[in-house]
């Protein structure tokens, strides 16, 4: 990504800031979970110790609780209850049904039936369940002991499990016990009482379901003498199967007559002595004369093929059967010919019939309705009748069962399994516990850490950071961790000044020192030389790389870091940036700008005493700058921020900087110029101006965006060349490879810095 002109003004980005941005993708706005798994992966330890505490707290916990024992009876619903009164029409009441057996779990449940298991346990005396000199209410008993007892249903069965808990096994089995012996008790008390009033009421039905059958019987009586409808029914069947009957004929004699209408009309369309037309008619060739002389003509042609294997032609019987043949012939055809009027008579005969049977048709047709109006009240009334004596007689039928048998009727329900004492508590489930606080603990962990982590307003990976900045990215930094400036402070010993580096004066000679120091003694630790091979030492060589593509050499000599704010590594990243150009045989300076708390000059000549840098030259204390050798590294050079000014930013406005960059350019290949946090002070947009490029320092993961944004908004006021951004302090380890596209860890392992005595 190309950077803007200077004058350009920062292009911002979306102010808003919420954890569930960080948590979508910049494409389509789908959650991340690659980041969410490196994310965790970079804290896996929060997640442990959060898991420890709370897995802690849960076997604290279960410790402390008391054991409980369950005892369980089953009861089984029937499929089928017998009924009081088996009619059909009538709503009844299935056992089987949800409802019912959801209804029976719930009155497993009811206070009445609690209070009953009390009195028959005589718990109200049982100091285990009420404690001496109090007077509880039945209410109060009844919820305590519900509170013990668990009712439901077996999914997909007509199981039901009554579970009762208590400390004490062998309480919770007699409990259990109890309240299917009461449950029973309760149930056959309300069968017995139904029972008698059923038996009341089907007395006093019975009494009024007789009444009505005798008027019923009595009022079907009267209309069959007024309509002499004795035999009502076989009058219909008889009128029914003549009107059939009638129907039939009715039906061929219509289709007769259309058929001879028909044929007579072919008839007349056909000349008389056109014999063989005339024959394929079907109502001429069905004539009886027609028929028999077709008959005798079929015979006689029959014989006289008979004859030509005997007689000659001119034999006297073969002539005659000739003879007779054509006399045959002759006569269908005079047939034939006289069809016409024979038809037209058959015709004739056809109407009458058809007319006849049409009128019969009719007249049966009127008897039948005329029945018909006298069945309908009669049918009204057979049906009241047989309905009265069904439903009488099924009154009388259950009465006399119900008499007999209503005080053993059999119950809807069966115990199928007996409440045994507990051998092992049901409670506390350890495992359970433990492995619901583990995952708990762990969801509570992770939500934790991504919610935090979407709090966080810093930039996190180089994609992030291109998007955010739209600046390129030079290079992104592993974090060197405790193993570097923080861990040599805390484990190397403190070594006289003279072993790191000594001031020279600014005419000596640039040469190195005959016996270099081991870098590894140095404050600030050098990354390519302390540990060539790392990802560390890597990533300065790639910044090289990259600082050499930012346009022509002339155009790249002089280089400033900067950073929004405080501790994000510019003066680490400046020191090892000066190291990879002296390491490429470059004469590097390193200037320490930073006039307000200068920091190289204290790492590099530990212990040495104040000597005159940047500071003097300005002030006029000096006239050539006091540039010191470092002697560990070879072909590097340091400026220091010299004594305390009162006034850096006055300083440094008033100084001439482009003379004093021309003055060095002439003796070094490249200057790396270390400066202030530009959010804290304005010194470091005085020099940046006369910089050729200057490189923004950003710690990932802490760094604040508006911070940044702020500080490459005044970079860009104050006409700077920005040259692209380093994304410093990136995770290590499996994550770097998210972050920043990091996978040389095997590659580098089997290099040439890998191997080593």
């Amino acid at each position: 990504m190309s950077t803007p002109p200077p004058n350009e003004p920062f292009k911002k980005s979306s102010p808003a800031h919420t954890p569930l941005q960080h948590l979508l993708d910049e494409a389509g706005g789908a959650v991340d979970f690659r980041r969410i798994f490196h994310l965790l992966l970079h804290r896996w330890w929060v997640v442990a110790i959060i898991v420890a505490i709370c897995m802690l707290a849960a076997l604290a916990q279960v410790m402390r609780q008391p054991k409980i024992y369950e005892s369980r009876a089953v009861l089984q619903v029937q499929q089928k209850e017998q009924q009081i009164v088996n009619i059909d029409g009538v709503n009844q009441e299935n056992p089987s049904s949800p409802d019912f057996i959801n209804t029976v779990v719930q009155s497993l449940m009811s206070r009445n039936l609690m209070l009953r298991v009390i009195d028959a346990s005589n718990l109200r005396q049982n100091p285990a369940f009420v404690t001496p000199g109090s007077k509880p209410t039945d209410v109060q008993l009844a919820d305590k002991l519900r509170a013990k007892v668990r009712a439901s249903v077996r999914r997909g069965t007509r199981l039901i499990d009554i579970v009762v808990e208590d400390r004490d096994p062998v309480m919770a089995r007699d409990l259990a016990a109890s309240f299917v012996k009461e449950f029973f008790r309760e149930n056959f008390s309300q069968r017995l009482s139904v029972s008698r009033v059923a038996t009341d009421f089907l007395q006093e039905e019975g009494e009024k379901l007789k009444r009505k059958l005798e008027e019923s019987e009595l009022k079907l009586q009267q209309y069959k003498e007024q309509n002499q409808a004795v035999s009502l029914e076989e009058r219909q069947n008889i009128t029914v199967e003549r009107l059939r009957e009638l129907s039939s004929k009715v039906t061929e004699a219509k289709s007769e007559r259309l058929r001879l209408e028909s044929d007579i009309e072919q008839v007349r369309k056909v000349p008389a002595n056109n014999t063989e037309d005339l024959l394929r008619i079907g109502s001429v060739s069905l004539i009886p004369q027609v028929a028999d002389a077709r008959r005798q003509l079929a015979d006689a042609r029959t014989e006289l093929d008979a004859m030509k294997d005997r007689y000659a032609e001119k034999h006297p019987k073969f002539i005659a059967a000739l003879t007779k043949i054509e006399s045959l012939k002759k006569a269908l055809a005079e047939s034939a010919g006289k069809a016409g009027d024979i038809l037209n008579l058959q015709y004739e005969a056809a109407v009458q019939t058809e007319s006849k049977l049409t009128a019969a048709l009719k007249e049966q047709e009127a008897a039948a309705l005329e029945l018909n109006k006298i069945a309908i009240p009669f049918n009204v009334l057979q049906r009241e009748v047989e309905s009265d004596r069904a439903l009488y007689e099924s009154v009388i039928k259950r009465m006399k069962e119900t008499a007999v048998t209503g005080s053993v009727e059999q119950s809807p329900y069966t115990l199928v399994e007996e409440p045994l004492v507990a051998s092992n508590p049901s409670k506390p489930n350890r495992t359970r516990t433990l492995a619901m606080a583990i995952v708990l603990s762990t969801f509570l962990a992770v939500a934790g850490i991504v919610f935090f982590d979407g709090l966080n307003s810093s930039l996190r990976t180089v994609d992030e950071a291109e998007s955010h900045l739209h600046l390129p990215a030079l290079v992104g930094i592993p974090n060197h961790g405790p193993s570097g400036l923080e861990k040599f402070q805390r484990t190397v010993a403190k070594q006289p000044w003279w072993r790191f580096g000594k001031p020279i004066a600014a005419e000596a000679s640039p040469e190195p020192a005959s016996a270099p120091v081991d870098p590894r003694e140095l404050r600030y630790p050098l990354a390519t030389i302390q540990e060539p091979a790392s990802s560390l030492a890597e990533a300065y060589r790639t910044l090289r790389v990259s600082i050499s593509l930012l346009g022509p050499e002339e155009e790249r000599r002089v280089l400033l870091f900067v950073s929004a704010i405080p501790e994000e590594g510019k003066t680490y990243t400046s020191l090892n940036t000066a190291v990879v150009f002296a390491q490429q045989g470059l004469k590097t300076l390193l200037i320490d700008a930073d006039l307000r708390r200068p920091s190289l000059y204290k790492a590099l000549f530990e212990n040495a005493p104040p000597v005159l840098g940047l500071t003097d030259f300005f002030s006029g204390n000096s006239k050539t700058p006091n540039v010191l050798k470092i002697e560990s590294v070879e072909n590097l050079f340091l400026l220091p921020a010299g004594r305390t000014a009162p006034n850096p930013a006055e300083l440094l406005a008033s100084s001439n900087l482009p003379k004093l960059f021309e003055l060095l350019l002439k003796k070094f290949d490249r200057i790396v110029v270390d400066s202030a946090p530009v959010n804290a002070v304005s010194d470091t947009l005085v020099i940046a101006p006369h910089v050729d490029k200057t490189i923004l320092v950003v710690r990932a993961g802490k760094t604040p965006r508006k911070a940044i944004q702020r500080s490459v908004h005044l970079l860009r006021k104050a006409k700077a060349r920005i040259g692209g951004f380093v994304l410093n302090r990136l995770p290590t380890g499996r994550a770097a490879g998210y972050y920043y596209y990091y996978y040389g860890d095997k590659y580098e392992k089997d290099s040439v810095y890998g191997t080593r005595a």
